[in-house]
């Protein structure tokens, strides 16, 4: 396997906020705490090490959930009660089996980064993978790509999706089975679904067996924060935001210096940013007229009626977007976070809030982004005489470029152009001094005619490309398979592509390769 690597700044599918952080632009350091350097790490550990988390009820909920779920406990999980524990945790929505590869991508990050970590410091970092239970969109989370073809799972439930059942998820395997051929490795895939899904009481517990199954060799640690034990660590801050609504004054200063110092900003603060949970529904809770309403049900409660309910059941309450960084913080004893470009963007608006509630803000770290190419990929690349930064142009200049490169005819006419130019330019200078009026017809007709010599040399590589269609129809092709509809493979293929190829190997290549200090894009390229 080998490794390239690109700049960040020359990758054109990134946003500007996340090229920004990767590039450490000094506009963005106000908006977080710590440089994104291994030897920070040291006073993230002193500054966290100030809060008192409970980790003897951190290592008694995971704990409990893999034994409810029926998977082994891994070792380093007792070491989560020391109080010389610490955690890097990435987290991503419970996407069918999987869903994109930087879902992948990102816990392999977390991983290396954790292991690199244990060879220098003295105290256990344990990579914690956090799946997010409670999410509602179901849209978002109900389908993969494999092979182009879209498998979606169909299902009629509402509510947090981590609590549905499985109902419509062996037709969605058998789906995959179908696609996947009968291979070792396809029979290794399809034992990994299935084993997901015989000890799985919700659709949350088949995807922390899967992710378990498919990690089980590593010491990453997963956990799903839908639990009540856990919620009602989080009640003080919930009474505040309930009854104070101190987001709503926080996060939108914060938003504005943001979007002062060049950059746009991601989530929509409401009053009361908290859900409401019952019955398969997760829906917003809003203050009119003195009365707590969940939004499209007939409840609503009296402020003394909300401080009882939250008391008594912290369980159905649930942070959206703007609060759940907070809970995963003030939980447990986290050092970094590792997501992605659009994660980070609705992380750098926190940072003050996080200093009201007294909670350390992490360090904040982008994952990995890989283009993964096999030897076919490799092969046709040479073939193509491309090099791995051309693959990152758009499919019509990256056209244009090798038919250029391979006709015989020289296709380029801007000097040509250039004398049009200089000679109507004369002619307007003439009739300027003779009639203005007459000047600006000469101007007129001169980009009339411009117009026109531009697009007969359009036709000369239009003639040219007719002349390599089938090369260029299978440049195109390439181009499509590495980017899907024009997006980066890692946001659109499943992972079950590649692994269908590489068995295993393609996790440990990941895990050996894929270390978010280093902020370059990779490219991983199989060789014979």
């Amino acid at each position: 396997m080998q490794l390239v690597k690109l700049p960040f700044s020359g990758i054109p599918n990134f946003s500007k906020t996340d090229i920004a952080y990767q590039m450490e632009d000094a506009a963005l350091r106000p908006f977080y705490k710590y440089p994104v350097r291994k030897e920070a790490f040291r006073q993230v550990i002193t500054d966290k090490s100030a809060e008192k988390i409970d980790r003897e009820l951190l290592y008694q909920v995971i704990s409990d959930q893999y034994k409810r779920i029926s998977i082994p406990e891994p070792d380093i999980l007792a070491a989560l009660r020391s109080e010389d524990s610490y955690t890097i945790i990435t987290a991503h929505q419970p996407v069918l089996f999987t869903g994109p590869l930087y879902f992948i991508y990102k816990i392999a990050s977390a991983i290396h980064l954790a292991r690199k970590l244990n060879e220098e410091l003295e105290e256990t970092i344990i990579p914690l993978f956090i799946t997010g239970g409670e999410d509602h969109d179901l849209d978002e989370m109900d389908h993969l790509h494999l092979f182009g073809k879209r498998i979606t799972w169909d299902t009629n439930q509402t509510g947090p999706v981590g609590r549905m059942t499985l109902d419509g998820i062996p037709e969605a395997v058998s789906e995959i089975s179908d696609i996947l051929g009968d291979s070792e490795n396809a029979a290794e895939l399809r034992k990994m679904m299935e084993s997901a899904m015989s000890g799985a009481h919700s659709y949350a517990d088949m995807m922390i067996r899967f992710v378990h199954g498919l990690f089980s060799d590593t010491e990453l640690i997963i956990l799903n924060m839908d639990d009540a034990r856990l919620k009602q660590g989080f009640v003080g801050i919930m009474q505040k935001e309930l009854f104070e609504q101190v987001s709503q004054e926080i996060v939108p200063q914060t938003q504005e210096k943001l979007q002062d110092a060049g950059f746009s900003t991601q989530a929509y603060v409401r009053e009361i940013n908290l859900f409401y949970l019952q019955d398969q529904q997760r829906k917003r809770i809003e203050l009119n007229d003195g009365m707590y309403t969940v939004v499209d049900t007939g409840l609503s409660f009296t402020e003394d009626e909300m401080r009882n309910e939250l008391a008594r059941h912290p369980e159905r309450f649930s942070p959206n977007v703007i609060m759940r960084p907070l809970f995963q913080e003030k939980m447990i004893p986290n050092l970094a976070y590792i997501g992605g470009g659009g994660e980070l963007s609705y992380w750098l608006e926190r940072k003050t809030q996080f200093e009201y509630y007294g909670i350390n803000f992490p360090m904040l770290i982008r994952r990995n982004s890989v283009l993964w190419m096999n030897r076919g990929a490799c092969k046709q690349m040479q073939k193509f005489e491309l090099h791995v930064k051309d693959l990152f142009t758009d499919i019509e200049a990256l056209v244009k470029s090798w038919v250029d490169q391979h006709t015989d005819v020289d296709l380029q006419v801007d000097a040509e152009r250039a004398l049009i130019e200089k000679a109507y330019a004369l002619l307007e200078k003439k009739s300027r001094d003779i009639d203005p009026t007459l000047a600006q017809k000469v101007a007129a007709e001169g980009v009339r005619h411009i117009k026109q010599f531009d697009q007969l040399g359009g036709r000369l590589m239009r003639a040219q490309k007719t002349k390599y269609e089938q090369t260029i129809s299978k440049l195109r092709k390439f181009k499509d398979k590495l980017f899907p509809e024009g997006g980066l493979q890692e946001r659109y293929d499943n992972f079950m592509a590649y692994y269908l190829q590489s068995g295993n190997a393609f996790i440990e290549t990941l895990l050996s390769h894929l270390d978010p200090l280093e902020k370059e894009f990779i490219v991983l390229q199989e060789k014979d």
